[in-house]
Formats: C-alpha cells, sequence, structure tokens
C-alpha cells in the first residue's frame, strides 16, 4: 500500500504543480499556459510510449508462441495507423483528439485495476473502474466549450466567441456538451449503485472515491466549462507518470540491479527530446525546426498515443485470453 500512495502522489503532484504554476504566475497570458502544458504532456507521453514499446517488445520475444504475438502486434500497429490517418486526412484534429481521449480513459482506467492489484493484492470488479471512467469521460465533455480545446495541429489557438464554440461543439456532437456530461454523470450513478455491495470489504476506496466524485460533480456544475488543458494534462501527464514511478518501485524490489539501465532508457528519450525542444523553440528555420514541428505536432502525439493505447491491450489478461 505504501508504495501504491506513493506513486499516486508522486504523479498527480507533478501535473499538478504544472498546473498550478500557470495558473498563479501566467494569468495575463493563459494561451502561453496551456501551450506549456500540452508540450509538457507530450514529452511525458512520448517517453511512456517509447519506454513502453521498448519493454513489450523485449518481452514478446521472450514470450511462448512469439511469432504470433508479433503478428497481433503489428496488425494492431496496422489498424491504429489506418485509423489514425483517417482523422489526419480529413483535417479533424478535434474529433481526433476527443476519440482519443475517450480511448485512454478506458485504457487508464483498466490500468488503474491491474495497479491497484498488483501493488495492493486488492481486486475490484471492472465496473467500479468502469464508473470512474465514465465520470471522467463526463467531466471531458463538460469541458470541450472551454478556449483551451480550440487549437490546431501546430499547437495555435484560435479566438473562437463562446456561442461560436457551443456551434461548432454541436456540430460534431449533435447536442450541447453540457447535456452529454450529464447524461454521462447519470450513467455514472446508475454504475455506481453496483458498486454498492463492494463498501463492506473495501469502505475506504470506495467511499473514499465517492467523496471526491462528488466534489468533482459539484465543481463542475459551478464552474461549467471547465478548463479543457488542465484535464488533458492532468489525466495523460499522472498516467505516463505513473508507470515510470511503478516499475522504478518494482524494479527496486526485486531487481535493484535493473535500475541503472531503466533510468538510462529513460534519459535516452527525454534528453532528445529536451535539446529538440529547446532548439525548437529558439529557431526560426533549419532542421531542428522542421523536426520540432513533426514531433510536437498533435496529430503526431495523438497518432504515438492512439498506436500506444492499442498494442498496450495485449499486456491484458482479457486479452491474452481471447486472442493470444
Amino acid at each position: 500500500m505504501r508504495d501504491f500512495l506513493i506513486s499516486k502522489v508522486i504523479s498527480l503532484f507533478i501535473p499538478l504543480v504544472l498546473i498550478g504554476y500557470g495558473f498563479f504566475f501566467l494569468t495575463e497570458n493563459p494561451q502561453l499556459h496551456w501551450w506549456m502544458l500540452i508540450v509538457a504532456t507530450m514529452v511525458f507521453g512520448y517517453v511512456h510510449a517509447i519506454i513502453g514499446f521498448f519493454y513489450q517488445i523485449r518481452a514478446l520475444k521472450r514470450a511462448p508462441r512469439a511469432r504470433i504475438q508479433f503478428s497481433i502486434f503489428f496488425l494492431l500497429i496496422a489498424l491504429s495507423v489506418a485509423v489514425c490517418l483517417f482523422f489526419i486526412l480529413n483535417n479533424l484534429v478535434g474529433a481526433f483528439m476527443m476519440f482519443v481521449i475517450v480511448y485512454f480513459t478506458l485504457h487508464g482506467f483498466l490500468n488503474e485495476r491491474s495497479l491497484l492489484e498488483m501493488q495492493t493484492g486488492t481486486r475490484l470488479p471492472t465496473v467500479y473502474f468502469l464508473m470512474l471512467a465514465l465520470f471522467s469521460t463526463a467531466l471531458i465533455y463538460g469541458s470541450l466549450t472551454h478556449p483551451s480545446f480550440f487549437f490546431d495541429g501546430q499547437l495555435v489557438f484560435y479566438s473562437v466567441s463562446e456561442s461560436a464554440r457551443l456551434f461548432a461543439i454541436e456540430q460534431n456532437l449533435g447536442a450541447d456538451p453540457r447535456y452529454v456530461a450529464l447524461a454521462l454523470f447519470g450513467c455514472t450513478a446508475l454504475v455506481f449503485l453496483f458498486t454498492l455491495r463492494y463498501i463492506r470489504s473495501n469502505t475506504k476506496l470506495v467511499l473514499g472515491t465517492t467523496v471526491v466524485m462528488a466534489a468533482l460533480l459539484m465543481f463542475f456544475l459551478f464552474f461549467y466549462p471547465l478548463n479543457y488543458l488542465y484535464l488533458f494534462h492532468l489525466y495523460l501527464s499522472y498516467h505516463f507518470i505513473v508507470w515510470s514511478v511503478v516499475f522504478y518501485q518494482k524494479f527496486r524490489r526485486s531487481a535493484p540491479e535493473r535500475i541503472p539501465a531503466y533510468v538510462r532508457h529513460h534519459l535516452y528519450v527525454l534528453v532528445p527530446l529536451c535539446i529538440t525542444l529547446g532548439i525548437f523553440i529558439a529557431a526560426d528555420s533549419g532542421f531542428f525546426d522542421r523536426v520540432g514541428q513533426i514531433v510536437f505536432d498533435a496529430r503526431t502525439f495523438l497518432t504515438v498515443s492512439f498506436l500506444h493505447i492499442t498494442v498496450s491491450f495485449m499486456n491484458e489478461p482479457w486479452f491474452k485470453k481471447w486472442f493470444v
């Protein structure tokens, strides 16, 4: 339980500090803060995805029936690329982002189930995590008309009136996003009823979750629309950071000799990314500027994220049971 709590504190603290910094010190330039949050999320995400690909390929090489598993791995990559190209070629950056975020939310809470069992030995039913995924998705839908949602692939924000923002979202959703969010909150409440029977054995966890959800719901009702990029950064960065922390904790307990290599692998990805970002910010043209335009492009990040999420399902027990 101690490692579980430490990993949660670290993984929530870092994105909350980045959000808080801009909230207090960049109040006159919110778009700069939003840009910083997107780029920070991208850096965390690329490190997470590349490290994940590397370790997953190493595991597949040692796995039984490795040839079949590699075939599934590359099939999932091909299908993912096809889906991503559909959105990119049709210039649907906003819809692409929403699709990946909702997809990611499901992936994230399946991961939380695995983390809870791995670090505490506690097993909760899938319905509990479905409730959390529904609630988190509702918050995302409740943030869609916030100005921070309206930026292009090159991370340039649009200045769009409130009525125009609502019209644009309604055209894609077919409804006011607030109504969609409230409908999802209603589904969350129904699913919550199925979790009540688990309170006796996991009182603190389930009741604690309920209190947090109720507080967030009140926040939503009073501060609609929520800041989209705050949620985007918090959801994604938490997930990216928590897995790095968890595997560090795992190696520290069972294989401390692997820690130096594990840290180096992160640095091999993080350092070039930071150098590329620094030169990209400073340069107006040249090779690194062109590389930066590709790497720090919303479409590239969403594609890499979608690829990572899809192939990571191969690590889930239910996927192995059905397809491997």
